[in-house]
Parts: C-alpha cells; structure tokens; sequence
C-alpha cells in the first residue's frame, strides 16, 4: 500500500487502529490522499486494531485488486479506495 505503519501494541491501543507513520512518495497511498498521522481503522470489511489485522485483510490480495480503506483523520472518518502495487515479500 505504501505506508509505514505504528505497531507497537501500546499505540494501537490507544488510536484504537493502526496509526500511518510516513507515507511513501509516489506509492497507492500516496495516491489515495493517506498522510502520515491517519489511522488506519478497516480494511474492506475488516476491522484493523493491530497488525496482523492488516496482514489478513491483505493476505489475498493481489496487484491491481482495489481495497476499500477507512481511516480516521482527526475526528473525521473517511474512506477511499486504494489499489495495491506488487508489495515486498517479508
């Protein structure tokens, strides 16, 4: 997707999400109008409050499948569709 994300337990907790660190020029986040300091809070129909949320809701998608991010900007929720580029294997 393009974002470094925080994802010590204790951060998440708190945003209640997973909060984007940086957001990488260029990438489908970037795209989408994601910044540093929204919080990532579902994916599609998942719910995201931790890491492994995020890697689920991702782990059957492909290149070129468009998901549907909600993330919290402030007190604003919003949602925009991101398409997903090749992404590194772990």
């Amino acid at each position: 997707m393009g974002v470094e994300l925080t994802t010590d337990p204790a951060e998440t907790a708190k945003a209640n999400g997973l909060p984007v660190k940086a957001v990488v020029p260029g990438s489908p986040a970037e795209q989408a109008k994601l910044q540093a300091g929204d919080v990532i809070t579902a994916i599609d129909n998942t719910v995201i409050v931790k890491y492994e949320d995020l890697k689920s809701a991702l782990e059957n998608k492909f290149e070129g499948d468009v998901v549907t991010v909600t993330y919290k900007r402030g007190e604003e929720t919003l949602i925009t569709p991101v398409t997903l580029a090749p992404r590194d294997e772990e």
